[in-house]
């Protein structure tokens, strides 16, 4: 265990090496490089844009501009947004808290949503509850985040008119009140997708799972039909779809880009457009960063939860 850890982070560590050399690069051969907002302001001469080059470092042969970037991104210094001046970290730092509130209702909604339907799906397989969740599972798996969000604002934020369809929570009242039910809609249209997907992986597992002979050994010692499928059953099928959980939570972070474009949500997703409109280089390669360290840090966590839960799976080998 301790060698396949140790393995682990090594190769995680080599990506992220790798995403950071590939960032970094395309970031310097985009049109214009790092200076082209400052060299489309006409009040800003090219003496100014030739002086800010050495400040910045850009005189530098790239690698060595990277080596730089990169020790100092390290050490917290991520620079300066373009847009604002302001310090990048504390920019990132102040939306944290709208993506991290949104990711965790998003992953809530799937969680109720997905385990419960996948279950219930299993258990009454081949009904007509089956038959219509498979259906709706399917449908909304297919769709496009923010198409699910356009057609959630329509339904319940315009036509019906029961929950608010942009914003963080009421300027004129901020309350807690106000901030989970403007939470709702951006939640269900961030988890909506994930529970679609994961009801028909634990459907599938489990249904598999149910024709196990152990489970035929459960019901012939007579132990009650609630206990065999909590206890032996469902713990058992849910062993693969917490590799397929760990592996979403990247997609909770990446997919609130969209959801909060589409909702006004004041969050890193929104940072990050806003950066690539207005070509704001810092912010934009400090988030793709984080992005990455989340992935890594998600598909390590996945194969070692794999492990606790599975304990067949030898990693010594």
């Amino acid at each position: 265990m301790t060698f396949y850890v140790f393995k682990r982070i090594s190769q995680s560590l080599i990506l992220l090496f790798l995403v950071s050399v590939t960032s970094f690069f395309l970031m310097h051969l985009a049109p214009g490089g790092p200076l082209a907002v400052y060299a489309r302001n006409p009040h800003i001469t090219a003496h100014t844009l030739h002086v800010m080059e050495i400040r910045l470092g850009l005189n530098l042969p790239i690698w060595q501009q990277y080596v730089r970037w990169i020790n100092a991104w390290l050490h917290g210094q991520w620079g300066y947004s373009i847009s604002s001046g302001l310090p990048v970290v504390a920019i990132i730092t102040s939306h944290l808290g709208a993506t991290g509130s949104l990711m965790l209702g998003g992953i809530i909604v799937a969680s109720v949503l997905g385990i419960s339907i996948g279950t219930i799906g299993a258990v009454k397989r081949n009904t007509v509850f089956d038959y219509i969740s498979s259906f709706f599972a399917y449908m909304v798996w297919a769709m496009p985040v923010f198409w699910l969000g356009y057609v959630l604002q329509l339904i319940f934020g315009i036509d019906l008119g029961w929950l608010p369809i942009a914003g963080q929570s009421n300027f004129s009242n901020p309350s807690l009140k106000s901030f989970v039910v403007h939470l709702i809609l951006p939640s269900l249209t961030l988890g909506g997708v994930s529970a679609a997907g994961w009801s028909r992986y634990l459907r599938s597992s489990l249904v598999d799972v149910l024709h196990q002979d152990y489970i035929r050994t459960a019901k012939a010692k007579g132990l009650p039909p609630r206990r065999i499928l909590l206890k032996h059953a469902l713990r058992n099928a849910i062993i693969p779809l917490l590799t397929i959980i760990a592996l979403d939570i990247p997609f909770f972070f990446s997919g609130a880009v969209l959801t909060e474009i589409v909702f006004s949500w004041p969050g890193v997703g929104r940072l990050f457009f806003d950066a690539l409109q207005s070509q704001d280089y810092p912010v934009e390669i400090s988030v793709i960063m984080l992005t990455a360290m989340l992935i890594v840090l998600c598909n390590l966590a996945a194969d070692l939860l794999y492990a606790v839960m599975d304990p067949r799976i030898q990693y010594e080998k």
